[in-house]
């Protein structure tokens, strides 16, 4: 939509984003893994680093930066780009990438830097939309108002759906992009009972408050244990990052992946990828199982560290 609007061709994003599986999205994926042997890839794919402000690839300090990584952007078009750049796409938070979170302000700050090129802005909100940040848009954080808005996941509560919303003005005509599957009725009513829900329910802010529970519980965890190095994130998606040295923030590899397993026979299933533990509940969570899943967590590091 972005490259028939602007009559261009290139696409901007980021380093350890996710942004699906198809040709165009695998050539825009951020992660080696998620691209390997898929080449050749579309042309006209730029990729930058993304705000991982922990393991900085500038080696700065967030305090005094001041969105080095923005900026950085201008040298990536004056030497990777033939100035013919559509569209720019990012998540709010990267999932797959390791659940970063960017430090506040960057989003408004690359929508500031989009709008003043006339490049499009997109926000793949496929993971972080309908109350998993604490907010049932994760753009609500920083009042973003981008030009293309990508949702999906949570939108059908199980069942398959994603959606775009967009500026009227970048729409296509109808049927130039359809399918069989487009405005499936099973679909679009699981999605609009799951927004009933979520209101009636107040999930999004269950999410919200179990997540600060979360966060702060996580954050002793620092305290307590000089494995971890790095927690992070937003309602009920937090990162726990483990390494081997702080100072040197060499990652504890499988780490992450063994704790995992070994919470599973105590009755708490979580994910670990490699050094970090991604904590992802349903929002429907409870106080009660929140305080159980974080004191199983607990235990089981002080065994596997003791």
């Amino acid at each position: 939509m972005a490259r028939r609007f602007t009559g261009k061709h290139e696409i901007l994003s980021f380093w350890g984003g996710v942004y699906g599986r198809t040709l165009g999205a695998i050539s825009m994926n951020g992660l080696q893994k998620r691209r390997r042997k898929f080449g050749p890839l579309l042309p006209g794919t730029l990729h930058a680093p993304y705000a991982y402000c922990y393991r900085c690839p500038f080696d700065k300090k967030i305090e005094s930066c001041n969105y080095y990584c923005v900026d950085y952007l201008d040298r990536i078009l004056e030497f990777s780009s033939t100035g013919d750049l559509a569209c720019l796409i990012v998540e709010p938070y990267e999932g797959v990438g390791g659940l970063l979170f960017p430090p506040p302000g960057y989003l408004t700050r690359l929508q500031t830097w989009a709008r003043e090129r006339n490049v499009i802005f997109i926000l793949d909100e496929i993971q972080s939309s309908f109350g998993r940040t604490g907010k049932m848009f994760a753009l609500e954080w920083e009042n973003l108002s981008p030009d293309i808005l990508c949702v999906g996941k949570g939108l059908g509560g199980g069942v398959a759906i994603a959606a775009l919303i967009a500026d009227v003005r970048l729409m296509l005509n109808p049927g130039e992009m359809s399918g069989d599957n487009g405005g499936n009725p099973l679909a679009c009513a699981s999605a609009l009972a799951v927004i009933d829900i979520l209101r009636d329910e107040n999930l999004v802010e269950n999410s919200n408050r179990v997540g600060e529970y979360f966060l702060a519980r996580a954050r002793e965890w620092q305290n307590q244990f000089a494995i971890v190095g790095d927690v992070r994130g937003r309602g009920l998606c937090i990162a726990v990052e483990f390494v081997k040295d702080r100072a040197t923030k060499e990652p504890a590899r499988g780490f992450a992946n063994t704790l995992a397993e070994r919470c599973y026979p105590k009755g708490l299933a979580v994910h670990g990828v490699d050094h970090i533990l991604a904590l992802r509940p349903p929002l429907v969570i409870t106080d009660d199982q929140a305080t159980r899943a974080m004191d199983v967590i607990e235990a089981t590091l002080k065994e596997l560290v003791a």
